[in-house]
């Protein structure tokens, strides 16, 4: 896979945006491509809205919620290989990818931050110690087809905001 993708130290680094576009409690998709560097065996966070969204611990990729908590999508993390994932939310239910495939749908009722950190935070407790890009923002849920489109890089029409390092 050819990339311009940043590379994040695990210590300091990340990447803030302020999305005003997004509606607190609206649908979207959110996804991205991570290379992790090592075994995740603290919170290290992926993307997230503030604190909400998709981080790796125990060497596994988990969404946190502040609606309830941790969910384990029961795929581990894959040292120096590439990831896609992929989360719609649409109503009150979120609907996790892994490469293109559904791996778990849950109730999350939370509200989300107009704030979206990428590979850890200013606080530096949570750096992420790998490779991200083509981080992908849309402000509805895509169809399970659309988002294997996605990770087959195939018809992105509709993108409101795509971060391709």
């Amino acid at each position: 896979m050819k990339t311009n993708a940043l590379t994040f130290d695990g210590l300091d680094d990340y990447v803030s945006a302020t999305v005003q576009i997004m509606h607190a409690k609206g649908d979207f998709t959110i996804s991205g491509w991570f290379k992790p560097a090592e075994n995740g065996v603290r919170w290290q966070r992926l993307i997230s809205f503030s604190g909400q969204g998709l981080w790796t611990y125990k060497n596994k990729y988990v969404w946190w919620s502040s609606d309830f908590g941790t969910m384990d999508t029961g795929i581990p993390c894959r040292i120096g290989k590439w990831t896609y994932f992929a989360a719609a939310r649409e109503g009150e239910t979120i609907t996790l990818y892994i490469d293109g495939v559904q791996v778990t749908s849950f109730l999350d009722t939370a509200s989300l931050s107009p704030v979206l950190l990428i590979g850890g935070d200013s606080a530096a407790k949570y750096g992420f110690p790998g490779t991200i890009d083509e981080i992908t923002l849309y402000n509805r849920a895509l169809s399970a087809t659309r988002i294997t489109e996605n990770y087959k890089a195939i018809n992105n029409a509709g993108l409101i905001i795509s971060y391709s390092f």
